[in-house]
């Protein structure tokens, strides 16, 4: 898959998990470390590290292996 469609995946698995409007969004960052072909299973794991702020990768269901590592989301009221 692009990067950039497993980035959107695991934008809206964040946004499902730990906020309710998409406008609370103030930062999300991450690096890609392996590629992803069509039709792969993904999952994206989610820590909340502190009020407004967690940290995420995206991992592939059947390997286990690290698609992108190194997630921050921060999010709040401005």
């Amino acid at each position: 898959m692009h990067g950039l469609c497993t980035f959107g995946f695991a934008c809206r698995a964040l946004l499902k998990c730990l906020i309710p409007r998409a406008e609370r969004t103030r930062r999300m960052a991450c690096r890609f470390t392996r590629p992803l072909y069509p039709g792969e299973p993904i999952r994206t794991l989610v820590w909340k590290t502190d009020e407004g702020r967690a940290l995420w990768r995206v991992v592939h269901a059947a390997t286990g292996q690290s698609v992108i590592d190194g997630g921050e989301f921060e999010y709040g009221d401005r």
